[in-house]
C-alpha cells in the first residue's frame, strides 16, 4: 500500500538516490582499467589502485592502532589490501549500477555503506584526502536504506507492483 501523501518525499530520495549512484560510478570508473584477455577487452581493477588502498590504510593504522576499527584494519583489511581494493572497485560498480536505476536499493545502499566506510578510513590517513565527502555518502546510503528509495521511479517499485498483480 502506497500513500500518495508521501510523494514528494519519495521523489527527494530518487534524487539522492541518482546522485549517490552517479557518484559511486563515476569514482569506480577511474578505479577500472581495461585488459584484453584473449583478444576481448574487460574490466580489471587498475593496479594503481590494488597498490595505494593498502599503503592509505596503513598510514591510517598508525595513527589509531586500538580499538575495534584499528583490530579490523590491521588483521582483515591490511593483509589482504589488494582484494580489499579490487572488492570495493567492483562494489562501488554494482551499487552505482543498481542505485542509479533502482534495482535492489536496499542492498545496493548497504553496499555503498560498506564502501563509503572503507574509503572514508584510508582517506583519513593521508593529508591530501578528505574523509567528509564518505561521511555524507554514508549518510546518504543509510537514508536510503531506511526510506526505500527504489519505490519511486524505480526497478523496485516495478517488480512489487508485478508481484502484487500475479496470481497464485
Amino acid at each position: 500500500m502506497r500513500r500518495t501523501d508521501h510523494l514528494p518525499a519519495a521523489r527527494a530520495l530518487t534524487l539522492l538516490r541518482v546522485a549517490l549512484g552517479g557518484a559511486l560510478l563515476w569514482a569506480a570508473f577511474g578505479k577500472f582499467t581495461l585488459h584484453a584477455v584473449w583478444g576481448i577487452p574487460l574490466p580489471m581493477v587498475s593496479a594503481t589502485w590494488q597498490q595505494e588502498l593498502p599503503v592509505r590504510f596503513a598510514g591510517w593504522l598508525q595513527h589509531h592502532p586500538d580499538g575495534v576499527i584499528g583490530a579490523v584494519v590491521r588483521d582483515l583489511l591490511l593483509p589482504n589490501g589488494a582484494m580489499v581494493a579490487g572488492l570495493i572497485g567492483w562494489l562501488q560498480l554494482l551499487a552505482g549500477v543498481c542505485l542509479v536505476v533502482g534495482l535492489f536499493t536496499p542492498i545496493a545502499a548497504f553496499a555503498a555503506l560498506l564502501v563509503a566506510s572503507a574509503l572514508a578510513i584510508a582517506a583519513a590517513a593521508a593529508a591530501q584526502y578528505d574523509a567528509r565527502p564518505y561521511v555524507l555518502m554514508m549518510l546518504l546510503a543509510v537514508a536510503l536504506m531506511i526510506g526505500r528509495a527504489g519505490e519511486v521511479w524505480g526497478m523496485d517499485g516495478w517488480r512489487r507492483e508485478r508481484r502484487r498483480h500475479r496470481e497464485f
